[in-house]
């Protein structure tokens, strides 16, 4: 009992002695703001990337930034039964970002996919479908919101 309590409270000194402190505790601070956004491309994912970015577009701190998004998406066969159903699909949501500030233009492209299986209920097919442009849009603005601190 008293060897437990002696190395927590060793652990405890060493952790905060060095400064110990959590990767993502900085998070919340951003140094840019979103003044325009124009969409071209795929209404849907546009409608999902501009969602997820129009929080940024309100503070009004930092540096300016303009933003020029012309999107793709395509659903593919990736392969069929022996019968030529097709059984899993390659979905990909391509992006291109142009990014304005006063002094600098740049350009970023990602590309993010999926491959889905088909499902026999088609109704259940296009919810999934959806849920997977959410997820693919919401780690397209991840990354953005990673590269967007460092443009200058």
């Amino acid at each position: 009992m008293i060897k437990k309590l002696l190395i927590s409270i060793s652990f405890l000194i060493l952790i905060y002695g060095c400064n110990y402190e959590p990767i993502y505790s900085k998070k919340n601070e951003i140094n840019f703001s979103i003044e325009e956004i124009s969409l071209e491309g795929d209404r849907e994912i546009n409608s999902l990337i501009n969602q997820k970015l129009v929080r940024y577009k309100k503070k009004k701190i930092g540096r300016k930034i303009n933003i020029l998004i012309s999107s793709s998406y395509s659903k593919k066969s990736q392969a069929k039964n022996t019968s030529g159903t097709t059984t899993r699909y390659n979905l990909e949501a391509s992006v291109k970002f142009d990014i304005t500030t006063k002094n600098s233009t740049s350009t970023i492209n990602i590309t993010k996919d999926f491959v889905m299986n088909n499902l026999s209920d088609e109704f259940e097919e296009a919810i999934y479908e959806n849920k997977i442009k959410n997820n693919l849009s919401e780690s397209i603005v991840n990354e953005l919101l990673l590269y967007l601190p460092q443009v200058k």
